[in-house]
């Protein structure tokens, strides 16, 4: 469920603590997000989203409130949306395929940033903890499974509550960056992903028509509501985990490299 009540009632803290790590990730993410969009926008010659002061990270300027309140309750949500004037494009199509590939493209990038500071700031600790013999050495693979998951707890045990207070914001930033990007995929408008798959391959008007929009946020809000009160049927959720473990254990090799090359195994 989005929202527990008993169980924030049982433990406000912790859930201010969750929501405050999870915070400067969703605004970052978000906004960088749709200033992709403006700016590329711009580069292409649609000055619209320039004018209104959208080429920026001011998270005022982005902020949906639905869809904010969705990013720090399940990690994908959705910002104003980026208004465009395709007529203003150098090239109608390949242009409109450029902006919409932006947003998801700034928060892949903003997404192996976080991956490889969270990386180093790993290899770092455990170097350090086998270094004092604080742990005992268990072996390569074993330190690398779900690392990004336990990584805090090292973090802590070398470096101070502080520093794993910070690698939990950035691990947070990483997985909703990584989670945003999945979500804008899903081929339904108004989505980027549906733009993509309209220019490459259904090549019909650049923006659906107001009944199939409506018709397909429809969806989306009963997909989510659905995995709100039945987690089973969660099919967004489960589709964005098993992408996200998928490609976090499958760049865990990186991480490794990483851990040898600065000789922290």
């Amino acid at each position: 469920m989005l929202f527990d009540i008993s169980s924030i009632l049982a433990d406000p803290m912790s859930f201010l603590t969750s929501l405050l790590i999870s915070l400067p990730g969703v605004l970052l993410a978000l906004s960088i997000h749709e200033c992709a969009h403006a700016w590329v926008a711009l580069r292409c010659g649609d000055d619209t989203a320039y004018l209104m002061g959208r080429v920026t990270l001011n998270p005022a300027k982005h902020i949906d409130p639905i869809g904010f309140l969705c990013m720090l309750m399940v990690g994908f949500g959705w910002a104003k949306p980026v208004p465009v004037n395709p007529n203003k494009f150098r090239s109608y199509r390949r242009d409109d395929l450029k902006v919409s590939v932006a947003g998801v493209t700034a928060n892949l990038c903003l997404f192996f940033v976080c991956f490889f500071i969270l990386s180093l700031v790993y290899s770092a600790a455990i170097g350090k903890l086998f270094d004092e013999s604080i742990i005992p050495y268990v072996g390569k693979d074993a330190l690398f499974d779900n690392w990004y998951l336990v990584g805090s707890y090292f973090i802590e045990s070398a470096f101070g509550k502080v520093a794993g207070v910070f690698y939990d914001i950035i691990r947070n930033c990483m997985f909703i960056n990584l989670s945003l990007a999945v979500f804008n995929l899903i081929p339904l408008p108004p989505l980027d992903g549906y733009h993509v798959l309209n220019d490459l391959v259904l090549k019909q008007d650049l923006f659906a028509q107001m009944r199939t929009q409506r018709i397909a946020g429809g969806i989306l809000i009963a997909l989510i509501m659905l995995g709100n009160y039945m987690p089973q049927y969660d099919i967004i959720s489960i589709a964005i985990n098993a992408v996200r473990s998928g490609v976090l254990n499958s760049l865990s090799i990186i991480t490794k490299a990483l851990a040898q090359l600065i000789g922290a195994i």
